[in-house]
C-alpha cells in the first residue's frame, strides 16, 4: 500500500486529513455468455455477500485506485487444458474503459487462475488438482474518479460457457472525500501501465511469425499495432510470450518445453535492431498430454490412461526498458522452433508490458 501512496502522491492526489485511504476489492461473477463477443462485469443492481459487491459508477465522494486484477475460474472441477479451452488463456482478452478511454487491454493469460490437474484412468477417473493462480500487478493505477463511467469487459473468440462461472476482481485504494478539495485532473498526457499484446497461429513445423501488423482480426486478439499513433510512446519493460500446447503419446513435457524455450523474440525499430531475446524464462508453457495405456498393473490386466494439465508462467524482465518512439517504424518477429505432435489449432500469445504514455485530447 505504501508503494501505491507514493505512486498516488506523485500524479497530484493529497493524502491528508480531507481523505480517509483505505483497502479495497471489488468482485463480480457471472457464466461467460455462449454468444461470442463482450461480457460487461460490474453492472448489476444486485449485489450479494459472496458474487457480486459493486456496480460502478462510484459515488460522488469516492476515487478508486486499482493496481490488480484477477480472473478466476469458480467451478468445482479441474480445467481440462484442451486446445479448444486454450484460447480462454490466449485468445480471450480483459478490457477496461474509464470515461470512454481504454485504460487496460490484456489477454487472460496474465490474470486468469483455475483448478488444474493430472486425471488418471479410463473407465474410473481419478483427478489430483490444484489452483494455478496468476494476478497482473500494475505499477501505475487506473484512476477512476467519482461518477465516472466505467466498462470492465471479458472479450471472448469462443463458447466458454461450459466452464461455469468466472470472477473478475479488481483490488486496490479507496479515497474517501471527507471534505471537498479540489485535483486538477486533467493532465496534458497519462501513462498507463499496458500491455501491448498479438495473437498468432502455432505452426508445429516452425515459423518465423511477423507481428503487431494486423488490426483486421477479431477484438480479443491484439491490443495495438505499429507504428503506434502520433500521440503515443511506449516503454517496453518486460517481454513475456504464452505458448499453448495438446500432445500426444509421443511427447513429453521436458522435451516440448524444451523446445518452445528455444523461440526467438527480436525488436528492430526503424531499421535498427534492439532486441534478440531468447531463454528460460520467456515462454509461459500451457501444456496437455493425452496418453493411451501409459503402463499396465504387475497383473497386467489393469490399464491406466493419464491426462496431464500443466502451466508454466514466465516472463522476461528487461535491464534496461527499450522505448518506442511515435511513429516510428517498429517490427517484432517471433522465430518458434518446429515441435513434434503440437496442435495446430492452438494460438501462442506475445506480449510486451511496460508504460504507455499518451497526450491527452
Amino acid at each position: 500500500m505504501e508503494n501505491l501512496l507514493r505512486v498516488i502522491q506523485s500524479i497530484g492526489y493529497p493524502v491528508n486529513s480531507n481523505i480517509r485511504v483505505t483497502p479495497a476489492l471489488y468482485f463480480d461473477e457471472q457464466t461467460l455468455s455462449a454468444t461470442v463477443g463482450e461480457n460487461r462485469f460490474f453492472t448489476s443492481d444486485t449485489f450479494s455477500t459472496f458474487t457480486r459487491n459493486k456496480k460502478f459508477p462510484i459515488s460522488g465522494n469516492e476515487i478508486n485506485f486499482i493496481d490488480s486484477i484477477a480472473v478466476r475460474l469458480m467451478g468445482t472441477s479441474a480445467l481440462s487444458l484442451t486446445a479448444a479451452n486454450m484460447g480462454l488463456f490466449t485468445k480471450t482478452a480483459l478490457q477496461i474503459f474509464v470515461d470512454g478511454r481504454e485504460r487496460l487491454k490484456i489477454p487472460l493469460v496474465e490474470c486468469l487462475s483455475a483448478p488444474m490437474g493430472t486425471a488418471f484412468g479410463a473407465t474410473t477417473i481419478v483427478t489430483l488438482a490444484e489452483n494455478v493462480g496468476r494476478t497482473k500487478k500494475l505499477r501505475l493505477p487506473i484512476i477512476i474518479n467519482s461518477q465516472s463511467n466505467v466498462e470492465v469487459k471479458i472479450i471472448t473468440d469462443a463458447d466458454y460457457s461450459a466452464l461455469g462461472t468466472v470472477r473478475v476482481e479488481l483490488g486496490g485504494l479507496l479515497y474517501t472525500k471527507l471534505s471537498n478539495f479540489n485535483v486538477n485532473f486533467v493532465k496534458p498526457f497519462e501513462q498507463l501501465s499496458y500491455t501491448i499484446f498479438d495473437t498468432a497461429a502455432v505452426v508445429a513445423a516452425g515459423q518465423t511469425v511477423n507481428l503487431f501488423t494486423t488490426e483486421n482480426k477479431a477484438q480479443s486478439l491484439f491490443s495495438k499495432i505499429f507504428p503506434l499513433s502520433g500521440s503515443e510512446t511506449f516503454d517496453i519493460e518486460n517481454i513475456e510470450v504464452a505458448f499453448p500446447c495438446s500432445l500426444g503419446a509421443a511427447s513429453s513435457y521436458q522435451a516440448v518445453q524444451a523446445l518452445l524455450k528455444e523461440s526467438v523474440l527480436k525488436v528492430n525499430i526503424n531499421n535498427v535492431d534492439f532486441l534478440e531475446l531468447a531463454g528460460k524464462d520467456l515462454v509461459t508453457a500451457l501444456f496437455q498430454n493425452s496418453i493411451a495405456n501409459p503402463f499396465k498393473m504387475s497383473d497386467n490386466v489393469i490399464t491406466v490412461d493419464t491426462k496431464q494439465n500443466l502451466i508454466e508462467y514466465a516472463g522476461i524482465t528487461l535491464p534496461v526498458a527499450i522505448t518506442l518512439p511515435t511513429k516510428a517504424q517498429v517490427r517484432v518477429t517471433l522465430q518458434q522452433n518446429a515441435i513434434a505432435n503440437i496442435s495446430e489449432s492452438a494460438y501462442l500469445n506475445v506480449m510486451l508490458k511496460g508504460t504507455l504514455q499518451r497526450l491527452v485530447q
